[in-house]
């Protein structure tokens, strides 16, 4: 990617289950954002990080400069243009 900078997102979980996302954005280099994601896994709260690449019209996840759990769901809404990290919904089958 051409002209992209990147992004290092921050998440946790609330004691009310409620998934929290923190994005921080214009980082020169894939590596920069690492470090400031693992510096950042001191704070309360703090369960991890996701580092993307972020381009004027695309995105790529860098799995590799990321601290993520097994389970997990991470991308790009278009419609606010922010990143997210989250554990994926369970499916509930209920039995009629």
């Amino acid at each position: 990617m051409t002209d992209s900078t990147f992004v290092c997102v921050l998440f946790g979980q609330e004691s009310s289950n409620k998934w929290w996302n923190i994005e921080e954005k214009g980082f020169a280099s894939e590596s920069i954002a690492q470090k400031h994601g693992l510096d950042m896994m001191s704070s309360i709260g703090v369960l991890g990080f996701a580092v993307f690449e972020s381009g004027e019209d695309s995105w790529r996840p860098c799995f590799n400069s990321s601290l993520l759990p097994k389970e997990h769901s991470m991308g790009h809404n278009g419609s606010t243009g922010e990143f997210f990290v989250r554990y994926p919904e369970k499916i509930v089958l209920i039995e009629a």
